[in-house]
């Protein structure tokens, strides 16, 4: 994985021993969450992509709390 900008690859995301496991192909990128911390994560990840989306970059902001 390469640090020349943000990663355009869509993650893998599995479910281990009830456990998410998000991981990247090609790079060292792996995260372990519960499932109620997946489930809150990919709402705000949602809420933070259609914000990068409307804005292309052209602001920065905080989903969560």
């Amino acid at each position: 994985m390469s640090n020349d900008g943000p990663y355009a690859k869509p993650l893998a995301v599995q479910v281990f021993d009830g456990e998410v496991v998000i991981t990247a192909s090609d790079g060292p990128l792996g995260i372990s969450m519960t499932a109620e911390a997946a489930a809150e994560t990919a709402e705000r990840l949602a809420a933070a992509a259609q914000l990068a989306r409307r804005h292309q970059g052209s602001h920065t902001g905080a989903v969560d709390d």
